[in-house]
């Protein structure tokens, strides 16, 4: 995301997109990302992205107020969870919240 200035639950579609490449897609798909990145076995994913937030805590806070991304958060469907946060060329911090459940 970072990388081409966008927000999405699918891949770019361009040559940084290397699960869209694996998969033989134009963009990929977050399932296809996860299982490329190895967490293999699961039963229920799901994932949270923002764009823009400065801080963990105000992250967490647009996250909360979101019906969708707060259930995420809440699920007992879930017992696996990845964070991460990097800045883009255009300053902005992108984050990617995963989360996930093994058979």
């Amino acid at each position: 995301m970072a990388k081409n200035k966008t927000m999405s639950h699918y891949g770019s579609g361009n040559s940084s997109d290397w699960s869209g490449i694996i998969f033989h897609h134009k963009k990929s798909t977050f399932k296809e990302r996860i299982l490329n990145n190895g967490y293999q076995n699961w039963n229920n994913i799901g994932e949270n992205i923002a764009v823009g937030q400065k801080t963990l805590d105000s992250v967490m806070d647009a996250w909360i107020k979101s019906d969708h991304h707060c259930a995420n958060i809440m699920s007992s469907n879930f017992s696996d969870v990845g964070m991460a946060v990097i800045i883009g060329s255009d300053n902005k911090k992108y984050w990617t919240q995963n989360f996930g459940n093994k058979i």
